[in-house]
């Protein structure tokens, strides 16, 4: 299995998933690059939805884990697997709703006579 960030994701969809999921640490490796690459082919190569297809896969992966305590030292998988379940409903949520996330939003067209009712 390979793991690869170039830190180039403006170039790599690999690498723009990896981006918006906070999977660029090697030491800390939460998805293979054949994971990302299935989830951007099942996905249509759309990165925001392959990035809340793998934020969903990170947290059913941290769901497996148990939290415990050490001494001074504390471990909380479910803290990591809740945020990964925010993160994944957020990407689903703008891409339903057609949210650009590179552009930002535009305000919308003022119309003359808005209150009246003709």
């Amino acid at each position: 299995m390979t793991w690869s960030y170039s830190g180039d994701p403006e170039n790599s969809d690999l690498d723009k998933v990896r981006f918006l999921i906070s999977d660029t640490d090697e030491d800390d490796q939460l998805l293979q690059d054949a994971e990302i690459e299935h989830a951007l082919s099942t996905n249509n190569d759309d990165v925001y939805n392959a990035a809340a297809l793998c934020c969903e896969v990170i947290h059913r992966k941290f769901l497996r884990q148990v939290d415990y305590r050490l001494g001074p030292l504390a471990v909380s998988a479910s803290q990591r697997a809740d945020a990964y379940a925010k993160l994944a409903e957020e990407f689903r949520m703008k891409v339903g709703q057609g949210i650009s996330f590179t552009e930002p939003k535009t305000p919308a067209a003022f119309r003359r006579n808005l209150m009246s009712n003709s």
